[in-house]
């Protein structure tokens, strides 16, 4: 399996250095392609690698899981909490929507994801100070 994983990660590099050698000396006919091409290998060892990394050690991958969960379910927490109210605004003296109400429940979905894993790091942190204080 690392055979794989080594050649699979050289193929990677080869294909990547390639493509940025041709976009260089080509870079507004291919750039763009290159660009996408790029993009997709990129998603591809973002999903390809993880999986064989659960199947290789199932126990750090089963820890890896419930952190992917808790923070979904911190996104959860955020959405149901986001109003989600369309926001309007003046463009040229007509008044016109700038943002949709599912586009601003989203965008503040995330503020709202972000703020509740700040506050629970701040007081994780705090919590782990504490917790040596006392030892």
């Amino acid at each position: 399996m690392e055979k794989i994983q080594k050649y699979l990660r050289n193929g990677i590099f080869l294909i990547a250095g390639i493509l940025t050698v041709v976009s260089v000396f080509k870079p507004t006919t291919i750039g763009l392609g290159t660009g996408k091409v790029m993009i997709v290998i990129a998603m591809a060892t973002a999903i390809i690698f993880p999986i064989i990394f659960l199947i290789q050690q199932p126990k750090q991958g089963l820890k890896a899981l419930i952190g992917f969960g808790i923070m979904a379910l911190v996104f959860v927490l955020g959405y149901v909490l986001a109003s989600g109210e369309t926001v309007w605004g003046v463009v040229e003296g007509n008044k016109e929507i700038i943002a949709s109400s599912s586009t601003s429940r989203l965008v503040e979905a995330g503020l709202n994801s972000f703020i509740i894993m700040f506050v629970a790091t701040v007081l994780i942190f705090i919590w782990g100070e504490v917790r040596t204080l006392f030892k």
